[in-house]
């Protein structure tokens, strides 16, 4: 288990802690949350239109990541407000025939309301530290190449463009950051 951390920021305290089985829930909340509020400006083919909560293989995927991956999840009063996936085995829809050994985000989102207040950055803080700890010295993701935020935010948290995929008509860029330890994601309070 990795120890919880309780972080101060301008927007109030954060705990960043391991996810539990019984977190699934909460989890799944934040998610849909971040699907409304992407659908409501108008994206909806990254993840669709259809809650994660409502859809049984997106349940599946999350149960299976609580029991097989580390979750982190951001809490802020109480409430869950941001969940962060971290792997060791890349998404067979990417990275294929990348050899170094890397941790892999797959899928990470914080609430809408907190836009602006960096949760997103010290999830990816904790994913980087947790890399490290398991010997990872590059943390890699993956993200929709067509939502024109999303580059440069990972650009900003210190990633750096490694190509391109397409599964079907959905296209993907893939991000990588080569992490020692000490380093901070820019932007993170640590």
């Amino acid at each position: 288990m990795v120890r919880d951390e309780i972080i101060e920021t301008p927007g109030g305290s954060i705990q960043l802690r391991q996810a539990e089985p019984e977190d699934l829930e909460a989890i799944l909340a934040v998610f849909d949350a971040t699907l409304a509020w992407m659908n409501a400006l108008g994206n909806v083919k990254q993840w669709g239109v259809t809650p994660f909560s409502q859809l049984p293989q997106m349940v599946t995927r999350f149960r299976r990541h609580l029991e097989e991956d580390t979750v982190f999840v951001a809490v802020k009063a109480g409430e869950i407000v941001g969940a962060i996936v971290v792997t060791f085995a890349p998404p067979p829809y990417c990275w294929q025939g990348a050899e170094e050994p890397a941790a892999y985000i797959e899928p990470f989102a914080t609430a809408p309301s907190l836009r602006g207040a960096k949760v997103g950055h010290l999830l990816l803080q904790k994913a980087a530290q947790y890399a490290l700890q398991q010997g990872r010295q590059r943390l890699r993701l993956d993200c929709f190449a067509e939502n024109p935020v999303l580059p440069a935010y990972y650009e900003g948290a210190g990633f750096a463009p490694r190509g391109e995929f397409a599964v079907g008509d959905w296209h993907g860029r893939m991000f990588e950051r080569l992490l020692t330890p000490g380093d901070s994601i820019p932007g993170s309070h640590p």
